[in-house]
């Protein structure tokens, strides 16, 4: 897999916005390979890697907004490492799963995010199913 792009965060911008969004982007060059990671503007952070591929082929498989992207990475990181044969950093060796699964995936990072900087408590209004 490729190697992931350096994160530059001071104390300064990580007080100013916590909340942002995780993500998973792919690129076909990398089968099943999938980055997990955290940004303000994931749209954004995608088109910062088109950079380094020749095909500008890089794109986001699924997103959520969350209160605090790094504790939202952070649980996201620990998820798949159960669902992955193989890890690479940032970068996630996942089979089998479609665009549905990543969203069902990051939907409980969403709710399991949100409980814990709620000390908690949900805060998922959606009723149960």
């Amino acid at each position: 897999p490729p190697r992931s792009t350096p994160l530059y965060s001071s104390a300064a911008s990580d007080v100013y916005k916590r909340q942002g969004e995780v993500y998973i982007i792919s690129n076909p060059a990398w089968k099943s390979w999938y980055k997990i990671g955290k940004a303000v503007d994931s749209e954004d952070r995608c088109n910062g890697y088109q950079t380094s591929s020749p095909h500008r082929d890089y794109s986001i498989v699924s997103k959520i907004s969350v209160s605090n992207r790094g504790m939202g990475e952070k649980i996201a990181h620990s998820l798949a490492e159960g669902m992955s044969r193989e890890r690479s950093n940032e970068w996630f060796r996942i089979e089998n799963l479609e665009k549905e699964d990543f969203d069902k995936f990051l939907s409980l990072v969403k709710t399991l995010t949100e409980e814990k900087v709620n000390g908690g408590v949900s805060t998922n209004k959606k009723s149960a199913r």
